[in-house]
């Protein structure tokens, strides 16, 4: 499934099925993926995230999360 450059801002996506979404560039800032199911890293850094995107608690810490947050803050 591509979501590829969808707006998801604020998007509440508990529940949904992200096995294999292709999420690059996708708009996520503030958006719920806490309850989101099969989310990966390798997915999460390809879109927009910032501090305001809540993040299950496995990939809130991950080192490639934490640094594309990083990078999407610092280009504002």
């Amino acid at each position: 499934m591509s979501l590829s450059n969808a707006n998801l801002t604020y998007a509440d996506l508990t529940g949904a099925d992200l096995t294999g979404a292709h999420l690059t560039r996708a708009q996520l800032t503030g958006a719920q993926l806490t309850g989101a199911e099969n989310l990966r890293a390798e997915q999460v850094v390809d879109a927009v995230i910032d501090s305001t995107t809540e993040l299950p608690s496995d990939l809130a810490g991950h080192p490639a999360v934490k640094a594309r947050i990083a990078e999407v803050e610092g280009s504002h």
